[in-house]
């Protein structure tokens, strides 16, 4: 790839990870400092085999705030990557899949009463966005260098730089 491309293509991948760092530190936040929403939310959309706690989503909260971070200065790429976008895409699909796949595909259940539970499927709309971002930033890792802290990003820049 040439060099004028890779350097065009630093500040929309930053611009992607940069969104998707306000939306996992959005809900780090809500899981840390409103841990009985995330707990019912999880107990509610996930059908998981056991009951979320309060204190699991506190501590995966702090995990996810350190895990976007990690993510955003680039480290670990390739596996920190494929992380989020299995995150990205369990959080997207998953609950479209075990709740709401009928209503999404139903236009006549189009509302945002949040009582009638349609608004589920429009609430998981961002995340296809944010699923998107985390593939692109995946598939572009190797050209996604701009505030990295990853020695081989660091390397490169100079390489095109000079």
């Amino acid at each position: 790839m040439s060099t004028e491309i890779q350097n065009k293509l630093r500040l929309p991948l930053l611009m992607c990870r940069f969104g998707v760092l306000i939306v996992f530190v959005a809900w780090g936040w809500d899981k840390i400092f409103n841990a009985r929403h995330g707990a019912g939310i999880f107990n509610k959309y996930y059908h998981l085999p056991f009951e979320v706690t309060e204190t699991m989503i506190i501590g995966a909260g702090i995990l996810q705030m350190v895990f976007i971070l990690v993510v955003f200065f680039g480290l670990f790429k390739r596996i920190t990557r494929a992380m989020l976008m299995f995150f990205s895409g369990f959080t997207t699909f998953i609950p479209l899949l075990l709740n709401a796949y009928a209503k999404f595909f139903d236009p006549s259940n189009v509302t945002l009463d949040r009582r009638s539970g349609v608004f589920l499927e429009f609430f998981l709309l961002p995340t296809v966005a944010m699923f998107v971002c985390a593939i692109i930033i995946y598939v572009l890792r190797d050209y996604d260098t701009m505030y990295s802290l990853n020695k081989k990003d660091r390397e490169l820049k100079a390489a095109i730089a000079a």
